[in-house]
């Protein structure tokens, strides 16, 4: 064997045609190999066919690692993630971009906005930071969320960066329960969304760490054209790099430690772990906080009268028409029923029933504070024959045995029930019994908490099947998560694929002082197959407007690559007097006005595109022009201006829904 006789710099070059698990195979096979295997030259070789940095920050990175095998191995886990990710809220447009920092990568938020005086190439487009992952020494990974403390400070949260796929699609912001004793405790993901949340806020609560001396700090350096200002911000990340790895080796931030007071047996505690049981004590209020119903004295559980509890009995409901005996339905012919049932406890005995057969009108009962009370075979009813009905009801008890019956019989179209603060007891066996699948979920939540030893914020990177439309993937409603946007690479035969800036007007000029400033938008520009027709789809990732226009993810235009275009450009010149050179025109349709805010229409437009490479689609009808150039987010980002962030919960993935822009709110 010829290998173990190779200079560094031969074998380096050799080592261009394999992948790292080949070389740390080749070390094993003898102490020759070994040698030749390790020598940072080849782990230099490595580190640059990833290809997240040049071999100009390499050589820098390096200072701050024990070798290039180690800074090989953590950017490996955080290629993956490298990349536009994105979030169906707020409507505006919700783009994470995660790119190298110092040593680190960084996941910025791209804010709404419009495009500055300066433009969208020169100007400083506004971001603020999601999360970071930091280089340890020996490679291994430090996970900090971002977001804003309770007195407005920029904070971090600090984690632990699981299970990174290598086609990963879907990043899971989520809590992780460490328990000694193996016992099988319910997933986090299975839990609802409330419950998830109420997790996310105790386990932040308790790992946030404020860096006021480090807030203002640079994420990542400045171009390296700035000279100066690069290595200013060089010096300044180190010690920032060197405050986060020594808060973490010294007191190991990413974990809870919760005592379980019924299963603790006594022993030495260090005095860390009691002042962060203290502050959880005060923060997991089992009644409160987490909204556990309390125990009374027979072990029966009871329900806290709580504006939010609306949905825990209707659950309940849903839960007693499964019971033996216990009966309450609602019949309707082809109609709608809507039943509102809040802070209600009941207690029932066999064969009591409550019902009500709708066939045709509409019926409003709002039952509240009467109190009626009957024997056996009493009957109160109410039946009408095509007319509406309001009973106006409030706080009704009624008592009764078995055989007694409350029913509304209506001939009607729509029946709206709204019951509050009602009391409906009856006996069976001297027993009350609540089961509710809402009691279940709360159980499992406070299992959760007292048999987990440590709980501790995590970011995962799964691979899921996601289906799309037109290049937007579909989002989940309720995860606290973001998605990848599937970029596709400009190729021979799809040139204008990738990611684009611009606005609307023309001239395509730079907004001066005395003129209104035209809102930013970023399109993803990507190619589809349809009835053997090339088409170009240009999604909307971004909009600077101050209410969106239309759905995030929407198509902006479809364009028939296939189909030339004779319709000519309105327009001659740009804003410098000098002729436009046309060089393809292709024919499409634009987003117009529909049914509303959900379902945009369309209507007939060309696409232009010129000999500097930049785009404009013209609607036909209104001449409305929506220019477009490619746009390299890393270069905007390091002359950007940061702003601060949202709560970290928030920050990281905002669920409700809105169309406004909630990041400079």
């Amino acid at each position: 064997m010829l290998l173990p006789y190779l200079p560094d710099d031969v074998f380096a070059t050799v080592s261009k045609f394999l992948i790292p698990r080949e070389i740390f195979n080749l070390s094993l096979c003898c102490k020759s190999l070994y040698a030749l295997a390790t020598s940072e030259k080849v782990w230099f070789t490595q580190c640059d066919i990833i290809g997240i940095v040049s071999q100009k920050d390499l050589v820098e990175w390096r200072e701050c690692v024990s070798s290039y095998k180690a800074l090989c191995r953590f950017l490996l886990s955080v290629k993956p993630l490298m990349g536009i990710w994105v979030q169906q809220n707020p409507e505006l447009g919700n783009i994470v971009y995660v790119m190298p920092g110092f040593v680190s990568v960084i996941a910025c938020r791209i804010i709404p906005q419009e495009v500055s005086s300066l433009g969208i190439q020169d100007g400083p487009i506004l971001w603020s930071s999601v999360f970071e992952i930091v280089c340890d020494f020996d490679g291994s990974n430090m996970f900090f969320l971002h977001g804003r403390g309770e007195k407005g400070i920029d904070c971090v949260y600090h984690g632990l960066l699981k299970c990174v796929n290598r086609f990963c699609n879907l990043l899971l912001l989520e809590v992780e329960h460490v328990n000694q004793d193996n016992e099988a405790i319910v997933p986090f993901r299975k839990f609802g969304c409330r419950d998830r949340k109420k997790l996310l806020e105790i386990t932040t609560s308790q790992v946030r760490l404020e860096i006021p001396n480090h807030a203002n700090e640079p994420l990542f350096p400045r171009s390296r054209d700035d000279c100066v200002n690069f290595q200013k911000d060089l010096v300044l990340l180190k010690e920032r790099r060197a405050f986060l790895s020594q808060i973490t080796q010294m007191y190991k931030l990413s974990s809870i430690q919760i005592e379980n007071k019924e299963n603790s047996q006594g022993g030495e505690v260090g005095s860390m772990h009691l002042e962060v049981d203290d502050e959880i004590r005060k923060s997991i209020d089992y009644s409160k906080a987490l909204s556990f119903p309390p125990s009374n004295e027979n072990g029966l559980t009871q329900c806290m009268k709580r504006k939010s509890l609306g949905g825990y009995f209707w659950g309940g409901f849903k839960h007693i028409l499964g019971t033996r005996g216990h009966r309450r339905s609602s019949s309707i012919d082809g109609f709608v029923v809507n039943v509102d049932q809040q802070h209600n406890t009941i207690a029932g005995t066999r064969d009591h029933r409550r019902s009500s057969s709708i066939d045709g009108c509409v019926v409003d009962i709002d039952q509240q504070n009467n109190t009626n009370t009957g024997t056996r075979d009493g009957r109160r009813t109410r039946t009408i024959d095509g007319s509406v009905i309001d009973v106006d009801q409030q706080y009704n008890t009624v008592a009764g045995t078995r055989d007694d019956g409350r029913s509304s019989t209506i001939d009607g179209s729509v029946v709206n029930v709204d019951q509050q603060h009602n009391t409906i007891a009856v006996t069976r066996d001297n027993q009350t019994m609540l089961n509710s699948s809402h009691e279940i979920k709360h159980d499992r939540l406070r299992d959760f908490l007292r048999s987990s030893d440590t709980l501790r914020l995590t970011l995962s990177a799964l691979t899921v099947k996601l289906s799309s439309f037109r290049g937007w993937p579909n989002m989940n409603k309720s995860w606290f998560a973001l998605y990848k946007m599937p970029m596709q690479v400009p190729t021979v035969d799809q040139v204008y694929a990738g990611l684009w800036g611009g606005t609307f007007g023309w001239p395509h000029e730079k907004n001066s002082q005395d003129k209104p400033r035209k809102p930013l938008f970023f399109l993803s520009l990507s190619y589809s197959e349809s009835n053997g027709q090339q088409l170009l789809i240009g999604t909307k990732i971004l909009e600077g407007t101050c209410y969106a226009l239309h759905p995030n993810g929407s198509a902006m235009f479809i364009v028939n690559i296939n189909e030339p275009s004779s319709d000519p450009f309105p327009w001659k010149t740009d804003r410098d007097s000098l002729s436009m050179n046309v060089e393809h025109t292709y024919t499409g349709e634009g987003i117009a006005c529909g049914y509303g805010f959900k379902y945009p229409g369309s209507k007939s437009g060309s696409l232009f595109v010129f000999q500097n490479g930049n785009l404009a689609f013209v609607w036909k009808e209104s001449r409305d022009v929506l220019t477009l150039q490619r746009v390299d987010l890393q270069e905007l980002l390091k002359k950007g201006k940061r702003i601060p962030s949202l709560p970290p919960i928030d920050n990281f993935s905002y669920l409700m829904k809105s169309c406004l822009n909630v990041f400079t709110s």
